[in-house]
């Protein structure tokens, strides 16, 4: 990894500790129903879905990248609409979002998927180091619903 290179020159020509960034960017994120705009990429943090018919509930699903960690405890702490979510290598975090509302009524949610350094990280972290993905959900009226 090229960061890690520059940072190891760093230190060896001046004996200055230089702390690297907290890799806080999700390798997959999707929902259990909606039409993305564009695929997932993880440097892209906001996206819009479009649910096709009526649903109470969608389930939001976030992968972590851990082969970008040393440990379990270097994994990222990742809440999804407020809640955080457990997760470990091969089980992504998961989230069922509660939509609300009726077929009757429009749809317009915001979920936001929030990725940071664990707090017991401690001088290693930077403040940037957090990552914060917005889904932006929607739902026409849904007459067949009704029926």
């Amino acid at each position: 990894d090229l960061t890690f290179l520059a940072l190891l020159l760093c230190v060896s020509r001046t004996g200055i500790v230089v702390a690297a960034p907290y890799y806080s960017l999700l390798k997959g994120l999707r929902s259990s129903s909606g039409a993305w705009d564009e695929p997932f990429s993880p440097e892209r943090t906001t996206y819009q879905v479009r649910l096709s018919a009526w649903e109470p509930t969608v389930t939001v699903y976030a992968d972590v990248d851990f082969n970008r960690y040393l440990s379990a405890s270097d994994y990222p702490v990742v809440t999804i609409y407020g809640h955080r979510a457990d997760y470990g290598p091969g089980k992504p975090a998961v989230h069922e979002v509660e939509l609300g509302g009726s077929p009757l009524q429009e749809l317009l949610r915001e979920v936001d998927i929030v990725v940071e350094p664990p707090a017991d990280i401690g001088h290693t972290a930077i403040q940037n180091d957090t990552t914060t993905y917005r889904i932006l959900m929607s739902r026409a009226v849904d007459y067949q619903a009704l029926l």
